[in-house]
């Protein structure tokens, strides 16, 4: 049976751990947590049954197979070149760092060692989008001309109260944009290839501060096709996907606990599938599922570090955009 150690036992870490003695007694546990603060530490032990300790390295010591890296983002490089140093497969939640600099030692820690890991990008591993994604390598859209993705969170305003704890400590997870937009902006670059030049503004509610609560990006992607990517702190949820190919074009939407997605083709507008409950869609662990199919059945990885350092810079690229209020290439950070 394989052997896995969490570090970080927020809400995340422990749902993992739930999630894989529930679908995989017998083949997988996790056994072991490291965390920063004593309560949560406790839970771990008390509730969870979990050997505990503060020190990374030292929960990398122990006898493991694999790391689950469930923590906040600044801490993800240390946790992660621990983890390398151990030898261990690793499932790293996104952003994989909060600078390129820090993905890259991550990077060549894990590929120098060629270990296993998987990225946590949940919409790459969800059943829908994968799909879509099928459907796309086989031309079934034709050349993409242009490519949309809008999320709306449902966490509501810092001038209505909402003291949400990205926007509390933008330092640790990186704000709103590198925190949440990365899901839509790594799914573009997984659908349609990477970016070239990024323009976005943003918004906030939160006083004498640039940490964005609303953000929308506009801009080019290496193919030539266009995108536009968005979200939002605000109290609404919903999520918008879509795409215009040559061929046909695709569009869909998750609101009121429904996904429903259509696609045109030729002036006709034929359903793409019955609407469906969100819970089909796959939920929180397809991420962790996808890991154990690439531990136990040795299947490719989905979303590794290296494809989410373009995800990053993506990122970072439209960060930078919106304080300098202009078009940032990618380029310009050093992406070819």
């Amino acid at each position: 049976m394989l052997k896995g150690g969490v570090a970080g036992f927020g809400w995340a870490g422990q749902d993992l751990v739930k999630w894989i003695r529930k679908n995989y007694a017998g083949q997988a546990d996790i056994v072991a947590a490291c965390n920063r603060g004593a309560e949560r530490l406790a839970v771990a032990r008390d509730t969870f049954g979990l050997r505990t300790t503060h020190d990374i390295c030292e929960l990398c010591s122990w006898d493991l197979d694999f790391l689950c890296v469930m923590s906040t983002s600044y801490a993800h490089k240390e946790q992660v070149l621990a983890g390398a140093e151990a030898g261990l497969a690793m499932f790293v939640e996104k952003p994989i760092a909060l600078t390129l600099e820090d993905a890259d030692e991550m990077i060549e820690a894990v590929e120098g060692r060629k270990l296993a890991n998987v990225v946590n990008y949940t919409l790459r591993h969800t059943p829908l989008f994968y799909e879509i994604k099928r459907l796309i390598d086989e031309d079934f859209f034709g050349p993409i001309q242009t490519i949309f993705c809008e999320m709306w969170r449902g966490r509501d305003l810092w001038a209505n109260g909402m003291r949400y704890k990205v926007m509390v400590h933008p330092d640790e997870f990186g704000t709103w944009l590198l925190h949440h937009m990365c899901h839509a902006l790594d799914l573009v670059y997984w659908m349609a290839g990477p970016y070239d030049h990024i323009y976005c503004t943003t918004n906030t509610t939160k006083p004498d501060s640039t940490d964005e609560e609303t953000m929308w990006s506009v801009g080019k992607l290496k193919s030539g096709a266009t995108f536009q990517v968005s979200d939002s702190a605000t109290g609404l949820v919903r999520e918008t996907f879509g795409l215009q190919g040559l061929k046909r074009s695709l569009w869909c939407e998750n609101r009121d606990e429904l996904l429903r997605c259509f696609v045109k083709e030729e002036g006709k507008q034929l359903q793409f599938g019955e609407p469906i409950q969100i819970g089909q869609m796959g939920g929180g662990g397809m991420g962790v599922q996808h890991l154990m199919e690439v531990l136990l059945e040795g299947k490719p990885p989905r979303a590794t570090l290296r494809d989410a350092r373009h995800s990053l810079a993506a990122a970072i690229a439209a960060k930078r955009s919106s304080l300098e209020n202009r078009p940032v290439f990618l380029s310009e950070l050093g992406e070819k």
